[in-house]
Order: C-alpha cells, then structure tokens, then sequence
C-alpha cells in the first residue's frame, strides 16, 4: 500500500510538473511596423511574425527583443488554450536580445506559475530541453540536447559580443525567446541559430538574463556597457620583452582608446592590460572562467553595470599601475554608425531632389538587400567612431530626378564631406548649411565621387514640385523638425 501511495504520488507530480510548465511557455503572435529606406517617407508597411516566451515573476514574460521589436500589435496565447491575450511591451533591451512584456487582462495567468530562473551559469554538457513553438506546427514543441560550450559570441540581432552557450537542440524560426530548462529551471533563453550547421543553436545563458532583470527590477535599463578598446593579443615573446614583461606576467596589449570610451585618458596605446578587476588576463586575450572555461576579457567589461567602478591593473613603460574608472552612464555610445535602430521611422532630409540620410545599420541591411554596400560604409561600420568631428556619416542615398539636378541623377550611397565649404559633423550640420546658403550656387563635396552643384534660386523654385511630384509629406523626418 505504502509503494502504491509513493507510486501515485510520484505520479500526480510529474504529470502536474509538466502541465505547470508547458502552461507557462507562451505563444507569441506579433505585427511589426516594417520601414523603406529607399523612400524614407513612406508609412511603414506591416509584417506578421512569431515566436516563443515563457511567464517568470510578477506576472511578466520573458522572450527575445527581436520577436517583439517594432511591434505595432502583439498576442499571446498559452498551450492547450484557444484565447489569444493582449499583450504590450514593457521593457526592450536590444542588446542583449532581451524583453518583457505584460498582459493587462489577469485572467491570462490563470491556471500558471512562473518559471524558476537559476542562479548559476549551467555547466559544459548539461543536458536541456528547449521549450516554444517553431514552424512546422502549431503546438507546444519539447527538444533536447546538451550545452556544448559557452563563450562570448555575436548577437546577430545587436551586433553586440555577450557571452552565449551553444546548445545542440534544434532551433528553428519560432523557438526564439523560449526557454532553455535544466531540471526544471530556466538556464537560458533560445535566441538564434546557425543554420548551415546541424543542430547549431545559440541561447542567451543566466548571467546575461541577470543583469537585463536587476536592472528592469531598479526601474532603469542602461544596457551592457563596451569597453571601447582595440588590444592586441601578445603570444609572441619578443613583443611581450620590448614592453618589459616578466617571465610570469601575461597581458594584452592596448591599441586603441575610444574618444567615448570610459578609458578615454586613463589608457593609452602602448598601455598592457595584465587583470581586470582582480581577474588575470592571458596572453591570447581570454580569462579563467566558470569550470576551467576560457572566454574572452571583454566578458569582463559588458556583465558590469553601468555607474559601477572597475578597476584595471596595467603595465605603463615597464611601472605597475592600478586605475579605478568610473563607468558613467552617460559615455555610452561610441561606434560612428551604432546599433541596429527599432521602433523608429527612419531619419531624412531632402533638398533639390536629393535624398539623405545618416548611414544606420538598418541602412546597410537595406544596401544589402539592394546589392553590396560601398566599401566605405563598411570600413564605418567596423572602424568608425564618434569624434568631435563627426556624430554621424551623412549619405547622398538617392536623388529624386527633376530639372534642377539634371546630370546627377544616377549618384547613389555617397558620403556627404562638406556643403560650401563646411565640413559635415551630422545631418543637422547638413540641414543648416543648405539654409544659411546665401550665394548662386550650392557646392557638395562628396567622398568618394566628385561633387555636386546645384542653383540654389532653381532650388528653392522646385522644392515644393518635387515634394508634390513624389509624394512626400514633408522635406525631413519628425525627428528633424
């Protein structure tokens, strides 16, 4: 009898645990505002997609930024249930590939509990089940598989490097934002896949889904902070003896320091990094990490919050130095071309049929789609960074035919250098010099490709036509005005 009674009870659990937790992996049904870059203008056409999320505390649901980004219209609905729930986004965090949302009617809860999220890294071969709702069907899809390996990789959807595991569960469109469960809790958050690769996937592991929830549990999302330095790995022991480094000591060597980076004056080229915040660093550049791991050093750098002190032990002309930098929130941003833009009509002006823009990553998937990119827009997007120079890279992206710009009409994707003479820092410099032009012509040096001239008299005569002739509401973008 006493076997009987542990029989049913063992029973009752399992299947209540399962029912508990598929109850709580929800569907994610999203209508996205979709924007063209070729015509800036246009009202933003709408694209229906999919994807997986998972209720954790408070009432709230965890998934991907980019299943719900650009969202004009979201739903959810739970497994087993055929009611479709209203749902907003309460917080975006791009990137780390993060978001919340909440669903106003709490009848939605109903019938579930949150998902535990661990509180450790899970280890190198645990095995995982990955729960959402790929293609290919229309119920709750179970898979699993062991984490192979975790290391600081490429979030495709921000550009950012944050450490991620590599799992061997198939991904598939739809899985993202589902969750990656060992023995019962959340370890991670499936959020991309290689798909030239068999059973390559990729979920977003517990540290990074940390610090997106304590920093969303303050009430202010800051982000992941970057270090803004270039370094150079120092395997090579006549390199490690011209900077004086002993037998024992290992390092990298700084290269670059942004002039955004919070390092900006305190590290300098020549500069070898040996340990960051107590952590030693190798000469190829990685780091002890959980389980004799080794990841990148960066790791140190993004899994710290932003208005915390880091402190760097350098070697300077052969002198052991330690520096304390404070990471102020407000030196944030430093690549010239920046992350991925969502939720945001694209930003133009144009003047004389001319049509610009500042070159965006969204810009440059539009180049894509089109064909190759200019060279120089990659060479930005890789190496550039903001100066008091330059805010932003200006681009002649199209020209509208009409008489006044007869002979340029097949100039496309060119860098803006100066207008009459004045050197373009953004496109707010741009916008000024073409309405403080006083004399007959207006003069356009352009990067790569010549330059143009234009009448401004004729100019300012055919603005308004060829706002008519081609449909445009108005010469610049909300965000201009």
């Amino acid at each position: 009898m006493k076997q009987l009674t542990c029989f049913f009870l063992l029973c009752c659990s399992l299947v209540f645990g399962s029912y508990s937790v598929e109850e709580s992996v929800v569907k994610i049904y999203q209508t996205r505002n979709a924007y063209d870059y070729e015509s800036p203008w246009s009202s933003p056409f709408q694209e229906k997609r999919g994807g997986s999320g998972f209720i954790i505390s408070g009432n709230r649901i965890l998934t991907n930024a980019h299943v719900v980004s650009d969202a004009a219209f979201i739903q959810v609905k739970k497994a087993h249930d055929s009611e479709k729930y209203l749902a907003e986004v309460e917080w975006l965090g791009h990137d780390c590939d993060l978001a919340i949302l909440t669903v106003p009617d709490e009848a939605f809860f109903e019938g579930t509990y949150p998902l535990e999220i661990a509180t450790e890294i899970a280890p190198v071969q645990a095995e995982v089940k990955v729960l959402g709702y790929p293609v290919g069907g229309v119920d709750l899809s179970v898979t699993r598989g062991i984490i192979s390996r975790t290391e600081v990789c490429n979030y495709n959807f921000s550009r950012n490097s944050l450490l991620c595991s590599q799992i061997d569960a198939p991904l598939n469109p739809g899985n993202s934002g589902g969750p990656v469960l060992e023995n019962g809790k959340v370890v991670g958050v499936a959020h991309q896949a290689i798909f030239f690769g068999q059973n390559l996937g990729y979920m977003i592991p517990i540290p990074i889904i940390r610090h997106f929830l304590k920093e969303v549990d303050e009430g202010k999302y800051h982000g992941f902070p970057k270090g803004g330095v270039r370094f150079q790995t120092m395997e090579n022991p006549a390199l490690r003896g011209f900077y004086q480094m002993g037998k024992e000591t290992t390092g990298v060597l700084i290269t670059l320091v942004n002039e955004t980076s919070f390092f900006h004056d305190k590290l300098y080229p020549g500069d070898v990094l040996l340990a960051i915040d107590g952590v030693s660093i190798a000469n190829d550049g990685t780091i002890d990490f959980e389980n004799r791991k080794r990841v990148s050093l960066s790791h140190l750098f993004s899994i710290k919050y932003y208005d915390e002190f880091i402190d760097l032990e350098i070697l300077r002309d052969g002198e052991r130095l330690t520096l304390s930098v404070h990471l102020q929130s407000n030196m944030a941003g430093q690549d010239l071309v920046g992350e991925i833009q969502y939720n945001k009509r694209p930003t133009y002006y144009t003047v004389g049929g001319l049509v610009f823009q500042p070159l965006t990553v969204n810009y440059l998937i539009h180049a894509f789609e089109q064909d190759s990119p200019a060279l120089n827009f990659l060479y930005y997007l890789k190496h550039g960074k903001i100066s008091e120079d330059r805010s932003q890279v200006v681009v002649l992206t199209r020209v509208l035919p009409d008489s006044v710009n007869v002979g340029y009409q097949k100039i496309v994707d060119e860098v803006v250098s100066s207008v009459n003479g004045v050197k373009i820092r953004n496109i707010r410099d741009l916008i000024n010099a073409f309405e403080k032009s006083t004399g007959l012509y207006i003069h356009l040096a352009l990067e790569t490709d010549g330059e143009i001239v234009l009448d401004r008299e004729h100019v300012l005569e055919r603005n308004t036509k060829i706002l008519s002739n081609y449909l445009i509401p108005n010469d610049r973008s909300e965000d201009l005005r």
